[in-house]
């Protein structure tokens, strides 16, 4: 799972300094309680910028998250099964 929470640094995160990052093929859960959908995640200077379809788009960094639940923010594992 990769958690990313709006504001905070991807560089915290992940360790490493970049202006862009994309997260590509992830299953996005968004916390609305709509099921969860495959998308690519666009991460500009730490901040999430787009979600969606970003095919022919690059990255500094580009991480393939299939497989991998993508959510912004934090999912409580207790009440969410």
């Amino acid at each position: 799972m990769v958690w990313l929470r709006a504001g905070v640094s991807v560089d915290k995160i992940l360790g490493a300094s970049m202006s862009e990052l994309i997260l590509r093929g992830g299953t996005v859960i968004d916390g609305t309680g709509r099921p969860g959908e495959i998308a690519d995640v666009l991460v500009q200077d730490g901040i999430i910028a787009e979600i969606g379809n970003l095919n022919g788009r690059s990255a500094d960094r580009e991480i393939d998250a299939s497989d991998r639940v993508v959510s912004p923010g934090f999912i409580d594992v207790h009440t969410h099964m």
